[in-house]
């Protein structure tokens, strides 16, 4: 289980991809994410093809930070990126 600190500094850098264009599924561990995911503060967007049914890979997911997500970021502004 992460602290609130480990959790915020995820947080205040998720995004679906970084500039180095890494999709958030290869920079953070899965445990984290789902984690992140199960307490609502982030969201992950897995995208289903609607005439199929089919998902689509996860390549496709995306992620939000939650607005519980932001009040656990905003308690640690010392985890922000400068």
């Amino acid at each position: 289980m992460m602290t609130d600190e480990e959790r915020a500094y995820i947080l205040a850098r998720i995004v679906t991809r970084d500039e180095a264009g890494k999709h958030f599924l290869e920079v953070w561990p899965w445990e984290s994410l789902r984690e992140l995911e199960e307490a609502g503060l982030i969201e992950i967007d897995r995208p289903v093809h609607k005439p199929s049914g089919i998902p689509y890979a996860a390549g496709y997911w995306s992620v939000r930070v939650t607005e519980d997500g932001l009040g656990v970021m905003e308690s640690w502004p010392e985890c922000w990126p400068e």
